[in-house]
């Protein structure tokens, strides 16, 4: 299992003809519950790291994306939970919120990390010494047999 816990949204955010005459933009953050960007997470957007804030602008009717949110191994067990929030430049809404105040609150986020042990990784590094100690062991003892015990037998 991978060391490094992320999980994803796909994202499908509509934009009204308004909106794409003024070219409006909203920007998202991805904060935790008092509305502070959270260190030790990293952000992607489509796949490619952001801050904290994501700009996405009013250029068309139906826009998509991704948003990943990775938890640094640091952290240990622990459960992070946050608030995704917009802000909106000539937007009045998302997701059913007004956008006029700040610190909107679109979404609520929630990311649990549990650090295990990996037993079956050291099981199969354990088994592979062990094999490898088995084989240099008849390998020398075929050696000693062969050249050592043959020559005295001559």
């Amino acid at each position: 299992m991978s060391d490094t816990v992320s999980f994803s949204k796909e994202l499908e955010i509509e934009f009204n003809e308004d909106c794409i005459r003024s070219n409006s933009l909203v920007i998202m953050s991805i904060t935790d519950t008092i509305f502070n960007p959270i260190k030790g997470i990293s952000v992607y957007y489509n796949h490619f790291p952001v801050q904290n804030d994501i700009s996405i602008e009013a250029d068309s009717i139906i826009k998509r994306g991704n948003i990943r949110i990775v938890i640094n191994p640091e952290f240990k067990d622990t459960i992070l939970t946050g608030f995704v929030l917009a802000e909106g430049y000539a937007i009045d809404t998302a997701n059913d919120v007004d956008l006029q105040n700040t610190n909107n609150v679109i979404a609520k986020w929630t990311g649990k990390q549990k650090i295990g042990w990996p037993i079956m990784i050291w099981s199969l590094w354990l088994a592979i010494l062990v094999a490898i100690i088995a084989i240099i062991g008849y390998m020398t003892v075929w050696v000693v047999k062969t050249f050592f015990l043959e020559q005295k037998r001559l």
